[in-house]
């Protein structure tokens, strides 16, 4: 494999030591003492280290964990949060991190707040405090599935006006407001409807620990360390393999400096190690269809509760009931 835009190895050939076919190369102190590695690591399609959509190539949440085996970055999850106040007043108010919104009807999670912040150092040396907070909405997301779902099969519902809904449709379907009068009516007989309500289900009740995932993607994802891009993607569909070059830099820093020094970072302090001025990159934002896709880590316990999802909505297509 070839040795892509080497930086260590461009330094003295007596600090540099090359490991095994020159895919990994380490830098020395003086004495011996490994404080810089990098390594060309090769991601993997079917071990969900990289996902293809719609011809582009993505690193996922699983990528990103490999990559940061090198780039020993840590990640911290700050205890409090501040959150806009929920009643429409401007201003925020402090709150557990994470945290979620629950919808006052149905006693259901409606969405979660969520921040991650990765610390560690850039592939220049300079320690960096990458932070993400994001707002996963799961009926905005559910919205957009929905809406794909009626954009390519007409059958599955439409775009339009509540008032413009037949009696047969308020029986047979659900009508989701966009704004106003504007919304998506959705066939509940339809399976692949059926299966956007089962996702939109299982949110409800584990989309907090696919938030955090998301969230901790992008925390790493927006780090210097770990500003990848996928060079050279070979294979056949499914079996694809993406190549990456990551500079990782050793540290002496105990878990709790790092968690102070994240802390001063999300308190707005300016932060000095070592008489060098620590970088900080912030990130905000909702979930896009994007997060969600290259953060595909369903487990056993959530894939079963879509599958229940299903299995009920089958039983009430069968008896001719809405779901």
């Amino acid at each position: 494999m070839a040795v892509a835009e080497n930086q260590l190895a461009k330094q003295p050939e007596k600090e540099i030591a090359k490991l095994g076919d020159g895919d990994v190369f380490v830098k020395r102190t003086g004495n011996g003492k490994i404080y810089a590695v990098q390594a060309n690591l090769a991601l993997r399609e079917d071990q969900g280290e990289i996902a293809v959509i719609e011809g582009k190539a993505m690193i996922t949440a699983d990528g990103y964990y490999r990559a940061n085996q090198i780039a020993s970055l840590a990640i911290i999850t700050p205890d409090s949060i501040k959150v806009p106040l929920q009643d429409g007043e401007a201003g925020s108010m402090a709150v557990p991190n994470p945290f979620p919104l629950i919808d006052p009807e149905s006693g259901t999670q409606k969405g979660v707040y969520v921040k991650k912040i990765a610390v560690g150092y850039s592939p220049t040396g300079t320690l960096t405090i990458s932070s993400n907070m994001m707002f996963y909405n799961y009926t905005t997301y559910f919205l957009q599935d929905l809406q794909k779902k009626v954009q390519f099969d007409k059958t599955a519902g439409r775009l339009c006006f509540k008032s413009q809904l037949d009696k047969e449709e308020q029986k047979t379907g659900i009508f989701m407001p966009i704004e106003g009068e504007l919304g998506i009516w959705a066939n509940m007989q339809h399976k692949e409807v059926l299966k956007a309500v089962s996702t939109w289900l299982a949110n409800k009740n584990f989309g907090e620990r696919k938030a955090q995932t998301i969230c901790e993607r992008n925390a790493l994802k927006h780090h210097p360390a770990l500003a990848l891009k996928i060079k050279g993607l070979q294979g056949p569909d499914k079996q694809r393999q993406g190549l990456i070059t990551v500079i990782g830099w050793q540290h002496d820093h105990s878990r709790k400096e790092l968690e102070d020094i994240a802390a001063a970072a999300d308190a707005g302090e300016e932060v000095i190690v070592g008489n060098k001025k620590a970088q900080v990159v912030d990130s905000t934002g909702e979930v896009d269809e994007e997060d969600v896709l290259a953060s595909q880590e369903m487990d056993e316990e959530m894939a079963r509760a879509a599958e229940m999802v299903n299995e009920e909505a089958e039983r009430a297509q069968q008896s001719g009931r809405l779901f």
